[in-house]
């Protein structure tokens, strides 16, 4: 039964670490935390030894690592709005990430727009160069 619930834990944190869906992440957390309460349980080892105290710490942080790890993968949400024409079909769809910061990494600078960053750039690409304008 051990050995059955480990590997378990195994394919659910290897499923986890590869995909991006956050609930399979909090699944593998779980598992890991029935490890740990089958480990209490079980007494296959000594209470209060070493190996017990390091095992059970192991198990409680693979169950909290997943835990947050899926946690933190929920930080920004989507907007979609869709545009359908009058015989009912999809004409457009936009989709907005309401992410915080989202208007700093497409600019340059703290603080800076997008339009000054574009001026900028330009200015930099054209320094030392020459154009000849008729």
């Amino acid at each position: 039964m051990f050995y059955g619930i480990i590997a378990l834990c195994g394919i659910l944190s290897f499923l986890g670490v590869r995909s991006n869906y956050y609930p399979l992440k909090w699944t593998a957390g779980f598992g890991w935390l029935a490890l740990l309460l089958y480990w209490i349980n079980a007494d296959l080892l000594v209470d209060g030894s070493p190996a017990d105290i390091t095992i059970t710490l192991l198990l409680i942080m693979l169950f909290l690592l997943f835990l947050l790890w899926g946690m933190a993968g929920r930080k920004g949400t989507f907007d979609v709005e869709d545009e359908i024409s009058s015989t009912g079909s999809l004409v457009r769809r936009i989709v907005r990430s309401t992410k915080q910061g989202n208007n700093n990494e497409l600019a340059g600078k703290k603080g800076e727009g997008t339009l000054e960053y574009r001026n900028t750039v330009r200015k930099a690409l054209n320094r030392g160069k020459k154009i000849n304008r008729r």
